[in-house]
């Protein structure tokens, strides 16, 4: 009996340990909760960084885009010749090197609607010193601050100029060309509307004017001036109006100045020379642009234009006259005008433009 009662006790016994047994299996499952939680924790800490460096590395890619798109444009715009700039444009959206369909957009409809006004973006070690001076139209400048001269028929008579060993910066200067009441011809006006001043303030000044004279022809010599491309002499040429004002009298010899010396110019040539088709005169000067060398000396820039007008008597004969809006001068041994428009093909118009 009493082994009975020993096997009674030891089987009374066996509740206690399933008891033991579940708390066993109770933490065991805890610590299963525990490395499933610290498991998800790990991977979502995976895939947040991975997203992170995803992100970044879009952004890190976009930007670096971007400031690759720029830095070829800005390299494009650095030639001092507009028509170089707008060609290194074209050329860039031609061969798809811009990639960024509205990089490229606004890159065609700036070539359609400015083809000849293409900016200059200098290098960062041409930019110290003054800022970059630009005037789309002396003209239009001088009759905003002369109202009265607005609708009248005005020409360039004479230049304000600063030069030394080059043409720093110039102004032209205007008068009406009027009808005399006495005998109904055109002649040029007594009183002279200088405009304003384009250029670096250096060098020696001089303002020329010839009476009862209108400037007929412009000639440039360019050249390289301590590595910037520059004016090195600008010859204005001065001549009588001729046939009551039709023309300018070709017969007799014109008065001339030269300005500029031209002194340390590398490779001088006359490049330009700016002449008024028959029956027309200089009007206006239009374009021009001076930008500042490294060290910090601004230097007028030679790709300016002229624009012409006809005389009034031109036409009296009912003969057309074209003197043409904004004329490049051709350079020497180059027989057709360059207006810069070659530039800009049908493949760089841009149609759907603001």
């Amino acid at each position: 009996m009493a082994e009975n009662g020993d096997s009674n006790d030891e089987t009374a016994g066996k509740p206690g340990n399933d008891a033991e047994s579940g708390a066993g299996n109770s933490s065991g499952a805890g610590k299963n909760r525990d490395f499933r939680a610290l498991l998800i924790s790990g991977m979502l800490a995976i895939v947040t960084t991975a997203a992170a460096q995803g992100i970044k590395a879009y952004i890190d890619g976009n930007l670096a885009t971007s400031q690759f798109h720029f830095s070829l444009i800005e390299k494009a715009l650095q030639s001092e010749n507009a028509k170089e700039r707008a060609e290194a444009l074209g050329f860039l959206t031609d061969i798809n090197l811009i990639s960024d369909k509205a990089i490229v957009h606004g890159v065609k409809c700036y070539l359609s609607k400015h083809p000849d006004t293409i900016p200059q973006f200098l290098p960062a070690n041409t930019t110290g010193g003054a800022p970059q001076s630009y005037v789309a139209s002396f003209k239009d400048e001088l009759t905003a601050a002369h109202p009265e001269l607005a609708g009248k028929r005005i020409a360039v008579v004479g230049f304000e100029v600063r030069f030394g060993d080059i043409v720093n910066g110039f102004s032209p200067i205007y008068a009406e060309l009027i009808d005399d009441p006495k005998d109904h011809q055109l002649m040029v006006g007594e009183r002279h509307f200088p405009g304003d001043f384009h250029g670096e303030s250096g060098g020696d000044e001089e303002s020329v004017v010839k009476a009862s004279r209108i400037v007929s022809e412009i000639d440039l010599d360019t050249g390289d001036y301590y590595g910037k491309n520059s004016v090195a002499r600008m010859t204005v040429l001065w001549r009588r109006l001729a046939n009551g004002g039709d023309s300018v009298d070709m017969t007799a010899p014109p008065y001339t100045e030269t300005f500029g010396s031209g002194a340390r110019i590398v490779s001088a040539v006359t490049a330009k020379q700016f002449r008024a088709p028959s029956g027309c005169y200089i009007a206006d000067i239009r374009n021009v642009q001076s930008s500042s060398h490294s060290s910090g000396e601004r230097y007028l820039n030679p790709e300016f234009k002229v624009a012409y007008r006809p005389f009034p008597g031109s036409a009296k004969d009912h003969k057309s006259v074209d003197c043409g809006e904004a004329i490049d001068a051709p350079e020497v041994a180059v027989a057709p005008a360059d207006t810069g428009a070659s530039a800009i093909t049908p493949a760089h118009v841009e149609t759907d433009c603001p």
